[in-house]
This record gives structure tokens, sequence and C-alpha cells, in this order.
């Protein structure tokens, strides 16, 4: 199965160009991530199934 060298190049380009980008993506995440303070996902009261203790 030949592929002419005219899609060969433009796919490869644009795969090319979406990994550079993804990768810039999670850089950036994990630079954001860095930067946060520490107490930032700190909670006082943490009750996950709160709804599920509902006194009726």
């Amino acid at each position: 199965m030949d592929v002419p060298l005219r899609v060969i190049i433009p796919i490869t380009i644009t795969c090319f160009a979406y990994v550079l980008c993804r990768f810039y993506i999670y850089l950036e995440d994990l630079i954001s991530l860095r930067m946060q303070p520490a107490d930032v996902y700190l909670t006082d009261i943490f009750e996950p199934l709160a709804i599920w203790s509902l006194d009726f």
C-alpha cells in the first residue's frame, strides 16, 4: 500500500505540531500547579457522602 508524499508530509507536520502543543499544555499545567499556595486544596469539613446522610 503506497501513500504519496503529498499526503505523508502534511500529516507528519500536523502530528508534530499536535504533539508539541500538547507538551506545551502539560508543561503550563505543571508550572501553574507548582505556583499555587500550599493550602489551596485544604478544607475544614470534608463530607463526600453528605447527600446520603439526610434524615427523613
